[in-house]
């Protein structure tokens, strides 16, 4: 990623999510040498809910999004 940019937030999301009733997110951020990737993916079950997370807690990525 650092030679696309020196500092900067990459993300990418899943298509289709209301057919398949799944969606991830997949985000680095970069700053000078260091890239920190991580990983959420959710679910729909009476409403769209967390399943997983890599790279970050759980509690860390519901701060973010809070």
């Amino acid at each position: 990623m650092k030679t696309v940019s020196s500092s900067g937030l990459f993300l990418w999301y899943s298509g289709e999510t209301a057919k398949m009733d799944r969606a991830s997110l997949m985000v680095y951020v970069v700053e000078g040498d260091q890239a920190v990737p991580w990983y959420a993916s959710f679910i729909n079950r009476v409403g769209w809910k967390v399943n997983k997370v890599k790279g970050i807690s759980r509690a860390q990525f519901e701060e973010i999004v809070a």
